[in-house]
């Protein structure tokens, strides 16, 4: 399998064509494989083709497969195309790397360049969740007294049902096949959303550990009531469940602007935050303050992410050293 792809990579500089399945057959039929490792070679070239890799009708050959039958071979040309949806996959997978360093750096230090206006939104944001906090046991006692009613019980099912969606180790593994999905087949709708929705947990699920670190707030199932913090003793402020389904609801909102999808991105999230406070896995607070997190740092991503394929103004700071002077210093680029 290993011999078969190495002559598609050599491909991009032969002057004839490469006979794909012919010659792959022929490589590991020297090395006298097992017919097993002949089917898994066939699955892996059909894999390998549906993966981007063009096909170019230039001609046909005998098939040792299939006798009698004959297989279309690869020109030079497609095997060119081939090296370059590699060098695109590559350079989709370093951009990705390189702008959540760079996101990470522009989200956490947005604090400290707020203007007065959004200063006061943010102040307004943050009083908002210091009000839940006063009133947590309140709110607690409420979800425990009418969970069970006939008007709340089917909200709390379905947040129930749908819970997983808000936890990041039970997710991650289908947002990474998707992105495999993706650069296989050069879909670059699905890598975007996916990348996307991937840098805004890596962000937000940074500073959500460090918080709950820091605070170290019990949970609510532990009986030690809402204002008992100490320092790596808890992790209930914020609710990663909440930062986690409202990043994802932003996510896809803003990529797929239809009311419907909206409507249910929303409804989903708001009843996993409600399922959260109802199952006694986190106070009010807690889901408030993880929503407004991930909501923050998920318009974040979309709106850097657009200002890059728009090819707005940046400003790049790198470090600089001068050897002959053994000075430092700060170089500022403008791409525009």
């Amino acid at each position: 399998m290993t011999t078969c792809i190495t002559l598609l990579l050599k491909a991009r500089n032969a002057t004839s064509g490469l006979y794909y399945l012919h010659g792959g057959y022929k490589a590991i039929k020297s090395f006298s494989m097992t017919m097993q490792a002949r089917i898994l070679f066939a699955i892996t070239s059909l894999i390998i083709l549906a993966a981007g890799y063009p096909v170019a009708r230039a001609g046909t050959v005998s098939s040792p497969l299939l006798p009698g039958a004959s297989v279309e071979y690869l020109s030079s040309e497609s095997a060119t195309d081939t090296v370059g949806h590699l060098e695109w996959v590559g350079g989709e997978i370093k951009d990705f790397t390189v702008n959540t360093v760079m996101d990470m750096g522009e989200i956490y230090s947005a604090p400290f360049r707020l203007d007065r206006r959004k200063a006061l939104k943010v102040g307004g944001l943050l009083a908002t969740g210091l009000f839940l906090y006063a009133y947590d046991a309140e709110i607690m006692d409420w979800f425990m007294r009418n969970r069970d009613e006939d008007f709340y019980r089917p909200v709390h099912d379905f947040g129930e049902s749908i819970e997983s969606w808000g936890h990041m180790g039970k997710t991650n593994k289908y947002y990474f096949s998707a992105l495999a999905v993706g650069y296989a087949f050069r879909l670059e709708k699905l890598t975007s959303v996916t990348t996307q929705i991937l840098e805004s947990y890596v962000i937000g699920g940074i500073l959500k550990n460090v918080l709950n670190i820091s605070a170290g707030r019990a949970r609510p199932f532990a009986d030690k009531g809402p204002g008992y913090f100490s320092f790596n003793d808890g992790t209930s402020l914020p609710s990663g469940h909440a930062m986690t389904i409202t990043s994802l609801s932003v996510i896809v909102s803003e990529n797929f602007d239809y009311l419907p999808v909206r409507v249910g991105a929303y409804t989903s999230a708001a009843a996993i935050c409600l399922q959260r406070i109802a199952s006694e896995g986190h106070w009010a607070s807690d889901v408030y303050l993880g929503a407004l997190l991930g909501w923050a740092v998920a318009k974040s991503v979309v709106r850097l992410d657009r200002e890059r394929a728009a090819g707005r103004d940046q400003i790049t700071i790198l470090p600089s050293v001068s050897p002959e002077r053994e000075e430092l210093g700060i170089v500022f680029l403008l791409s525009f």
